[in-house]
């Protein structure tokens, strides 16, 4: 694979590779997921690694899966600050890293993760809004989630169900004990509308049971983290990775 002039890009993934470079996972437009090598950059004191987080733009080559990175140059400023804010972006990272396969070649990967940076960088209300980037994550994996109809028909808000990730929702009986999630909750996901509490945890819950069975059997590590850092004002806000 080669690509000689300056794409834009993210780098997604750092890890060190071999004694003195770095491998780079990376969303670049019109390509998807591109993995190369920056040689030498652990050992060279000028040639700095790539930021995560940042709008980047990268000239690659070489034979094979794992090209060599030749050139490189800032793209813009950072897109998240604030630790609270960029803990969840990690977070999207990991989620796109277990859920998008690394061979997918896609226009939409690379203007679907820039805009959930910006989300998450200007959104308010960073919990409801993580909600729906983890819904367009799903969708960009193959994932889509029913959640306004069952196989009976349409979802209804005062009625509770029980969501089978890869099949949908199911309505529970009347009195059968079985807490489910409300329809309301359901609704609110479909149609990216903020609801009260309550429903916002239904939310969270639900997101987490569906996540996980997307992403076994890989664990989230990111939620750990955040458990691990302890509450805060801004965390409380942004509460849903930590399960």
């Amino acid at each position: 694979m080669r690509q000689d002039e300056l794409v834009k890009a993210y780098v997604v993934q750092v890890r060190p590779w071999r004694e003195t470079s770095l491998l780079y996972k990376l969303i670049a437009r019109h390509y998807g997921w591109v993995s190369v090598v920056h040689k030498g950059a652990r050992a060279s004191r000028r040639d700095r690694p790539l930021p995560t987080l940042t709008p980047v733009r990268v000239a690659w080559s070489g034979r094979g899966s794992l090209p060599t990175l030749r050139r490189s140059e800032a793209g813009g400023a950072m897109a998240v600050r604030g630790p609270e804010r960029q803990m969840l972006a990690l977070y999207v990272n990991e989620l796109i890293t277990y859920l998008v396969p690394d061979d997918r070649r896609s226009d939409e990967i690379y203007p679907l993760y820039r805009e959930a940076l910006r989300q998450l960088g200007t959104a308010e209300d960073t919990e409801w809004t993580l909600r729906g980037i983890e819904l367009d994550l799903l969708q960009l994996a193959g994932h889509p989630l029913p959640l306004d109809h069952t196989e009976e028909g349409p979802v209804a808000r005062s009625r509770r169900y029980r969501y089978r990730p890869g099949a949908g929702p199911e309505e529970l009986p009347a009195g059968g004990g079985e807490e489910g999630v409300s329809g309301a909750t359901l609704l609110a996901l479909q149609h990216r509308e903020a609801p009260p509490a309550g429903q916002r945890r239904e939310a969270r819950l639900l997101m987490r049971q569906v996540l996980d069975y997307y992403t076994a059997p890989r664990v989230i590590r990111s939620r750990t983290i955040m458990r691990m850092l302890g509450p805060s004002s801004a965390s409380r806000r942004a509460r849903a990775p930590t399960g």
